[in-house]
């Protein structure tokens, strides 16, 4: 029970600290297989419940989400610009 509960407070931070950074630029490196890594760089547009959005910017041009157990898991890592 304790486990899950120091859980949730992690689960909890980083939903406060991205909330913090909406409308700001950020990089995300996601991993993707094999030790290889992709990098985005954008904007935070949107943060809700479970989930954010980032509005990448070139050459992208598109909006991708992402669930903050990503961070938690480090399946992605996000730093602010």
């Amino acid at each position: 029970m304790e486990d899950i509960l120091i859980g949730m407070n992690k689960l909890n931070r980083i939903k406060r600290d991205i909330g913090n950074l909406k409308g700001k630029p950020v990089r995300i490196k996601t991993k993707i297989y094999r030790g290889k890594a992709k990098v985005y760089e954008g904007i935070i547009s949107g943060v809700y419940s479970s989930y954010f959005n980032i509005q990448l910017e070139q050459p992208y041009n598109r909006q991708v989400g992402f669930h903050f157990s990503d961070i938690l898991t480090e399946d992605i890592t996000l730093k602010e610009l």
